[in-house]
């Protein structure tokens, strides 16, 4: 190639480049895409990530904010957040700008990359011009981000189809640069959104077996590029799959359930009268008005002139094997892939398409038809006059449809969404506008779009919502708030029980709820106003997120679902994590030592396990001895050495109580389970000495006695089970006055301060200051049992103590609905407590292999040039001996 040539080729790309920019953005205006920017359903979770990535850089791994804290970027791919960070640290220019503006530029960077592919393919201008212009055209193509607002899917398909370029590109010419390009692209668009990344993956496998032949050549050709490419997404895969996400992870690649029929899809000329929202939810849900038809024209006429031999592939083998390989995959992803799981998925086939897969298929279309216009025309002449045909259609077709049907909408084409500056969103801002570094304190909200917006302007503020529901540590828990608080009627007390243990101080009730009443006219809460459809109100008493406490700590052992019924035991009463707090961590007791429960003044056994039954008899009885307390629910195959009797017995006494004992006996719930009579075990030949508390028509069922500095309590009520299945305040507060009559204590509130300053919180007991998502201290001013931290545990969080320059580990346990405590032995006044995120081992050990892998692969690419001057030094000193023996060896022979 001459450099004229080569100018012309470099010009050509260029041209088609900047085409690709200003076109695109053309069309973007046209379809309303900056109407009320940015667009789509879920677009505040990405101005979410992109603000706080920026405000909070590097610690923006926990996101404090959402659920009860995440570890967001543990189950999100990050590639695409870090420069639209940059760009908005460096330019301040509106979020909502930017994330617009780098949609817009996905889109176009795409329909330049399946112009690339195709001129690869087809070594041909206009089919490749052809293939870039329908794909922009092509509604569907701005659907993913400006109709679902799948912001990161859509910055990941750039590199999906980058990726399959440099792949052909590598496989024709056999350069490593291409190598180089194709792992990298192929690894950015998984690390832009798995979904693309796995679907470029599975590309890159087809055209393998496709393009390449022989059996083992393909294999080893997509393991040359899979393997490298694979390990540099480490970093984000391998803590991924360590959190051994489930199915939902990938998500439905469809975006509805509901199929988009066909005669939508050919119903392709949109009346006036339409609103922006019906073209931004609606018409870009639809294909190009040229795919189908083109493709069932061209594909029709290669049938026929194949069949007739008017067509000779022999010179054009890569374009037809890729041309089968697109016509087959355009028909699957019409079909969808459910038909192989179930016949009756073959009705998306016939009643239309998934809206999901018209985002694949505006790719693999429009990539189709510019091939099968190489295939079919083998002059230059007829290539470029078809082409032109095309070309001169799709303008005509922007003229009438573009400009003169939607262009004619009389309305504004260019304005920032205006959702949030409604009054219900504008007086929650005014009443948050002096209160915007409260972080100790949650607002509680069911709606997501409230959710996002609040953390947007409100970085520091945590609320109950989230953004991510996959990210979420334990959706059970935020379920079980979300549905008390804002879905069920007669549960006040519950309701102000989760509100105390999420710290929330502040709540948004939508009045349209039929649970709004609730919450009218209540000791616990304070009106503040209404607004719209929303009612603000405050908790009268709330608790903070972080803070040091004297509250009474109870370790409960047994298996987590006991452990929910014990939690939720205390809601029917109220009583609130400034009084006590529930505690776990194994099911297992000897997987605890005696200086561990020691930290705890009583345990509570209720489906627990052991794996050493002796171990774990005698870890009880030393643990009472030495002044603990055990409070015992019975069981079948449990611990018996330190039970106050010889034996216990299940039976039942029908469906009614009949309680007597040396206590204030509530009024019990009725003793039936699923219309049968409530099973109990009675202690058989009580011990002397042994208190019996409370008896079931005679029988003793709740015994307590002394065992050396401690105390024992052995209950065959099955208490905590009766209390969480009728929700029997009475009963939850019996279980409270006896954990506390056995400590022989008396129950002890402890009141903190509603607000805090700056990121300080201060109370009597420590001072607590908000350094980043990732980091909190306390200071110890008074004596304090433990630190108590109302976000979700994970592995990641550890716990110091700061004294005289030194740092001690302390051990996390999960408090409440699986948040944090940590108890303090010894810690005084001065002493200062630290809380910090960190990565774990495997998680830099994943940092490591992605650096590895991208520095060996540039290496090979480069011919491992920097090793060049050290091999050849080596290895001239390694054959150097060998040389002085060759040459007196030859001397020897002469």
């Amino acid at each position: 190639m001459t450099n004229i040539a080569k100018i012309l080729k470099a010009l050509s790309f260029l041209f088609t480049f900047i085409f690709s920019l200003v076109f695109g953005t053309w069309i973007s205006y046209l379809l309303y895409i900056w109407a009320g920017y940015p667009r789509g359903n879920d677009v505040m979770g990405h101005v979410f990530k992109i603000k706080t990535m920026s405000f909070f850089w590097p610690n923006f791994n926990w996101t404090h904010t959402w659920g009860g804290g995440m570890p967001q970027f543990l189950f999100y791919p990050w590639l695409s957040y870090p420069p639209l960070a940059l760009v908005y640290s460096l330019t301040h220019l509106d979020i909502r700008l930017i994330l617009t503006s780098a949609g817009v530029l996905a889109v176009c960077l795409t329909g330049f990359g399946i112009y690339l592919f195709v001129k690869e393919v087809t070594k041909s201008f206009f089919p490749s011009f052809v293939s870039l212009l329908i794909y922009l055209l092509t509604p569907a193509s701005w659907s993913y981000a400006f109709s679902g607002g799948i912001y990161a899917r859509a910055f990941a398909t750039p590199f999906l189809v980058w990726g399959i370029w440099a792949f052909v590109v590598y496989v024709n010419q056999k350069k490593r640069f291409y190598y180089l390009l194709t792992t990298i692209f192929l690894a950015a668009s998984f690390l832009s959104h798995y979904v693309v990344g796995t679907f470029a993956y599975l590309l890159v496998f087809l055209l393998s077996f496709f393009i390449i032949d022989g059996f083992w050549n393909k294999i080893r050709k997509f393991l040359e590029v899979f393997v490298p490419s694979f390990l540099l997404t480490s970093y984000f895969t391998i803590p991924f799959l360590k959190a051994s996400p489930n199915t939902k992870w990938l998500g439905d690649i469809s975006s509805s359930t509901k199929p988009v029929t066909w005669v939508e899809l050919l119903n392709i000329y949109q009346k006036q009268g339409q609103t922006i929202t019906f073209y931004l939810n609606y018409y870009l849900n639809r294909l190009s008005p040229f795919i189908v038809p083109l493709l069932v024209l061209l594909g029709l006429i290669f049938v026929v002139f194949y069949l007739v031999r008017k067509i000779d592939l022999s010179a054009k083998r890569t374009a037809s094997r890729i041309a089968l390989l697109f016509s087959v995959l355009t028909l699957g992803l019409i079909v969808y892939v459910k038909i192989i799981i179930n016949i009756f998925d073959f009705l998306y086939a016939v009643i239309g398409v998934p809206p999901g897969m018209l985002h694949y298929l505006s790719i693999i279309g429009s990539a189709l038809v510019g091939i099968l216009i190489y295939l079919l025309f083998g002059t230059r002449k007829l290539t470029f006059i078809f082409s032109f045909f095309v070309i001169a259609l799709c303008l005509v077709w922007i003229k009438i449809q573009y400009i003169d049907v939607i262009g004619r909408l009389d309305l504004e084409k260019v304005f920032p969404e205006r959702t949030y500056i409604s009054e219900p969103y504008l007086s929650v801002e005014e009443y948050y506008k002096e209160r915007e570094n409260e972080f100790n304190f949650r607002l509680g909200t069911e709606d997501a779009g409230t959710g996002g917006w609040f953390n947007v302007r409100f970085p520091y503020v945590p609320q109950t919502r989230d953004y991510f529901g996959q990210g979420l540590v334990d959706p059970d828990q935020r379920f079980y708030l979300i549905y008390s608080l804002f879905h069920q009627k007669e549960n006040i007390n519950e309701t102000a029980y989760l509100m105390d243990w999420w710290g929330v101080k502040t709540f948004i009730i939508d009045n349209r709820n039929e649970v709004a009443g609730k919450y009218k006219n209540d000791s616990y809460f304070n009106f503040i106003k209404e607004t719209g459809n929303f009612t603000i109100y405050d908790f009268k008493e709330p608790n903070p997120i972080l803070v040091a406490t004297n509250s009474l700590p109870i370790l409960f052992v047994g298996e987590e679902s006991a452990y929910n019924i014990f939690f939720r035991d205390f809601s029917s009463a109220g009583v609130m994590s400034n009084v006590l707090i529930p505690l776990h961590e194994s099911q297992y007791i000897d997987d605890y030592s005696l200086e561990e429960l020691r930290k705890f003044p009583l345990l509570f056994l209720y489906n627990y396990m052991f794996k050493d039954k002796n171990k774990s008899e005698n870890l009880i009885e030393s643990y009472i001895k030495t002044g603990g307390t055990v409070f015992i629910e019975a069981q079948d195959n449990g611990i018996e050495g330190v039970l106050p009797f010889d034996s216990f017995q299940k039976t039942d006494f029908g469906k009614f109580w009949k309680l007597d004992g040396n206590l204030d006996i509530p009024e019990f719930a009725p003793a039936v389970y699923d219309d049968g009579p409530w099973g109990v075990y009675i202690a058989k030949n009580v011990d002397e000495g042994v208190n019996v508390i409370l008896t079931d028509f005679d029988e003793p069922i709740l015994v307590e006695k002394q065992v050396g500095e401690g105390k024992v309590i052995w209950s065959g009520l099955n208490l905590p089970f009766h209390i969480d299945l009728y929700k029997s305040a009475e009963e939850s507060r019996l279980l409270a006055n006896l954990i506390f009559s056995l400590l022989g204590k008396t129950p002890q509130t402890y009141t903190f301060p509603a607000q805090n300053t700056e990121l300080t919180y201060q109370t009597r007991m420590s001072n607590t200051k908000f350094l980043n998502p990732q980091k909190r201290s306390v200071e110890i001013k008074e004596k304090s049992d433990g630190i108590l931290f109302k976000e979700f545990y994970v592995p990641n969080w550890n716990a110091f103590l700061v004294r005289d320059g030194k740092n001690t580990n302390l051990k996390i346990y999960k408090a409440g609905p699986n948040f944090m405590y940590v108890p303090l032995e010894g810690a005084t006044s001065g002493d200062q407590v630290l809380l910090v995120y960190k990565r774990l081992w495997w998680e830099n050990l994943s940092f490591y292999a992605s650096f590895a892998t991208l520095l060996v692969i540039l290496l090979y690419c480069f011919d491992w040039w920097i090793f060049k001057p050290l091999t050849l030094l080596v290895g001239d000193r390694l054959i150097s001996p060998f040389r002085n023996i060759s040459k007196w060896w030859k001397s020897e022979g002469e």
